[in-house]
């Protein structure tokens, strides 16, 4: 999860040293003055599109699967 988070905080702030998105998100929105549209999701909402990134991306590898077992989606965000 910290290789994603510093990922995208280096989307937002290419300069940043910061390695976790709250962290990001405090630093651009007080010192930058950043609307809110412009600086990284929270921590809780990454994982959660990580989740169901994941879940996708599981259910598009098993496209050409005769009989394909899907997780449940409630696990996956």
């Amino acid at each position: 999860m910290s290789l994603l988070e510093r990922f995208v905080v280096l989307m937002y702030d290419r300069t940043s040293d910061t390695t976790e998105v709250n962290d990001a998100r405090k630093q651009l929105f007080a010192h930058n003055s950043r609307a809110l549209e412009n600086i990284p999701p929270t921590q809780a909402a990454l994982q959660q599109h990580i989740k169901r990134a994941s879940l996708q991306g599981n259910c598009w590898n098993q496209t050409l699967v005769l009989n394909p077992e899907l997780p449940i989606p409630s696990g996956w965000g």
